[in-house]
């Protein structure tokens, strides 16, 4: 995406989900670019048919709970 791209998105996502990000705009932005480019990095690695995903952390304690 390009960075207009990304803001034409942030800013319609944030009108439909009925959110005023005005004060957090450009923090919001440099998150999603950010968000974008580790996206890219995780979409390069192939995955075969064997991968596994990866184990879930459980901190002590909340193992139990449902």
């Amino acid at each position: 995406m390009t960075p207009e791209q990304q803001a034409a998105y942030v800013d319609a996502s944030a009108i439909a989900l009925g959110l005023s990000i005005v004060p957090f705009r450009d923090g919001v932005l440099r998150y999603f670019a950010l968000a974008t480019d580790m996206n890219a990095i995780v979409e390069a690695c192939p995955l075969g048919v064997h991968d596994e995903s990866a184990e879930t952390f459980v901190p002590d304690g909340l193992a139990s709970v449902p």
